[in-house]
């Protein structure tokens, strides 16, 4: 298991727990904390080409569904929060909880780092050290519910009847 709290975890291996937090999915064992990232994907994970294959290993380890993709922050919607962040080239990672607009204008977002911390960041602050590459993250549907060959069985055997 990997605690979000542990400061020897990879830090993707602390968002993606806090991920879980966040969606309230337990681990196999009922608990509340995240799973470790896969075996040896900290020795190619910052390879060219390698971090989308390591999101998406990750995420499924974690009961999750991970899609990467290039995006700028307004671009981002709020229905699809909390996301995950890359900066410096996906050597460090964030997520982003939510934005608000304060009296004078300036939209500001709310940020959880891989320790559990969180903070009210200008977004134009955010823009300078991100990336453009963000990776969301939901619960993953059930083993086979959303499968198409489960479902044409389904509606074979029903017709069956």
């Amino acid at each position: 298991m990997t605690d979000p709290s542990r400061s020897d975890s990879p830090a993707s291996a602390k968002v993606l727990g806090l991920v879980r937090l966040h969606h309230g999915l337990p681990d196999s064992r009922g608990g509340e904390k995240g799973r470790a990232q896969p075996t040896g994907a900290g020795a190619d994970f910052f390879r060219p080409g390698r971090l989308g294959r390591h999101w998406q290993r990750a995420a499924r380890l974690n009961h999750l569904a991970a899609s990467r993709r290039r995006s700028g922050l307004e671009e981002i919607p709020d229905s699809r929060l909390p996301v995950v962040l890359e900066l410096s080239g996906g050597r460090r990672c964030l997520l982003l909880l939510g934005r608000e607009r304060t009296s004078s204008g300036e939209t500001r977002c709310r940020v959880q780092f891989p320790d559990a911390r969180e903070a009210l960041v200008s977004e134009s602050s955010l823009r300078e050290s991100y990336d453009g590459v963000c990776v969301f993250l939901a619960p993953a549907r059930r083993a086979g519910a959303g499968s198409p060959w489960l479902r044409r069985m389904r509606r074979r055997l029903a017709g069956r009847r």
